[in-house]
């Protein structure tokens, strides 16, 4: 398990900083409303990949038995959910094509959703593989389908493709993926294999929850992007989008990595009530301090951050960022409660949670960007909204009995007060230096780092010592 969670982990680092630099590549090479129609159709897909494969990957993982029958019903299912999602694009590319005259975007969303169909030819086939536990095989063909779609990305750039160059790229990227996975000499060739309406309504059984947790958090996590593209412009989402990358990249990706890891923990500790309170404690101490100085150091940096890595173009992003970028904080003691909620037997109580998050957060994006229509005050609002919803999740926590609130508030106190004085350590040092933004930037790194790890080693050597103890068990 210890080699698998490796390999896992480094393709997931490998892809994301393939995909991200791809980004930067091509906020480089298009202008702003160019990478605008890019952030759009995007949004648009996503919204449609909620429903993917609903659930059926995950369904095929656990399933004990995985009989050719079980299989073939998954494989069938999964590719006739894929027809409706490509044409349920195909037919939001003609609209905007045609009712419109959104050509650009229309056509960008024509070849984008050949995705689909695409990426579920392989769906099944790569969760017997992961079931199999053969994860170098899918590490290897997620680290082909990222890099061929950077590679062909950049070529049709240049080629003169503009904004078009990503969805060919992206579609690629998933032909030589799912290619890979299919022609594994052992998968199992599913056409002409019979299909069963028992094990279908099984399948789609176990996929509601799935699909309805995937909804919301779509909902969630994208809502801002939404109210923008509706209420801003493209040019404006284009610049969100770049700015949210970066914390994205580099926070979600830590929070993922350390689920990984602490879920399981959380499972065997739940039976024993004091140990799954140290554990949980423990747990969200050693976040706290890898996150928070990240979110901290990100947001004090992010007037020089935007402009030397996207280019000048989206130096109008630059102050949205600044609160995009300690959305982490709240959102990774949220993301820690969830896993403890799933691990004690509680995902009812997760959706409902889930549920009324959302419920909230997206009407008050809507109304700020239906007002303001401002990128700084979406994320101040969006910042406010997960900030509250953290602090809901330490009252659940509470209620639920693992840990007071008192409890959870001391344990993220010192790491939260350390990154704080960090981030104030680097302004300061900032305001004295009369320097280029890449000496500024250099030099905030370096002072923040250098006081971050100072103030820890001498005043927090347990947290120091969970975070030395996390990176091992990634690697």
């Amino acid at each position: 398990m210890a080699r698998g969670l490796s390999i896992t982990l480094s393709s997931y680092v490998f892809s994301r900083l393939i995909n991200f630099l791809t980004t930067v590549g091509l906020a480089r090479l298009l202008s702003p409303a160019d990478m605008g129609l890019v952030a759009t159709a995007l949004l648009i897909v996503y919204f449609v990949d909620v429903a993917r494969d609903f659930g059926l990957r995950d369904a095929i993982v656990f399933e004990p038995t995985g009989t050719a029958e079980t299989l073939a019903t998954a494989f069938y299912l999964v590719l006739g959910l894929s027809a409706i999602q490509a044409t349920a694009t195909l037919a939001v590319s003609g609209v905007l094509a045609g009712g419109f005259d959104r050509h650009q975007l229309g056509e960008l969303l024509a070849v984008m959703a050949f995705f689909f169909p695409v990426q579920a030819a392989g769906a099944i086939h790569e969760s017997i593989l992961l079931r199999l536990m053969r994860f170098n095989e899918v590490a290897v063909a997620e680290i082909l389908g990222v890099t061929s779609k950077a590679l062909v990305t950049f070529l049709t750039v240049f080629l003169g493709f503009g904004p078009t160059s990503f969805a060919i790229g992206h579609l690629t990227g998933s032909v030589i993926r799912s290619t890979f996975i299919l022609w594994r000499p052992d998968m199992p060739k599913f056409v002409g294999a019979p299909f069963s309406r028992d094990r279908a309504r099984s399948l789609l059984g176990y996929g509601v929850n799935i699909f309805v947790t995937g909804l919301v958090f779509v909902l969630r996590m994208r809502s801002d992007q939404a109210a923008i593209a509706v209420w801003v412009g493209e040019i404006a989402l284009a610049g969100y989008f770049l700015a949210s990358r970066l914390p994205e990249i580099m926070i979600s990706g830590i929070n993922g990595a350390i689920t990984r890891v602490v879920f399981p923990s959380f499972i065997e500790a739940g039976r024993y009530e004091s140990g799954l309170q140290r554990i949980f404690l423990s747990t969200i101490h050693g976040c706290m301090a890898l996150i928070a100085p990240i979110s901290i150091g990100i947001s004090v940096v992010a007037s020089d951050l935007v402009p030397l890595v996207f280019g000048e173009s989206y130096e109008y992003a630059a102050p949205a960022l600044v609160f995009l970028a300690l959305i982490g904080i709240p959102q990774t003691l949220g993301w820690t409660i969830g896993d403890l909620l799933k691990a004690t037997g509680r995902p009812r109580t997760l959706m409902i949670v889930n549920i009324v998050e959302a419920a909230i957060i997206v009407p008050v994006l809507w109304t700020v960007a239906a007002i303001f229509k401002d990128l700084t005050a979406i994320a101040i609002a969006l910042f406010v909204c997960e900030c509250l919803a953290g602090i809901a999740r330490v009252v659940v926590t509470h209620a639920i009995g693992v840990a007071s609130i008192t409890q959870v508030v001391a344990a993220v106190l010192r790491p939260a007060t350390f990154a704080l004085l960090m981030g104030a350590g680097v302004l300061f040092v900032q305001g004295l230096a009369d320097v280029s933004r890449v000496a500024s930037l250099a030099l905030a790194t370096t002072v923040g780092i250098a006081m971050y790890a100072a103030l820890m080693v001498l005043f927090d050597a347990e947290a120091v010592r969970k975070v030395r103890d996390f990176l091992r068990k990634a690697n």
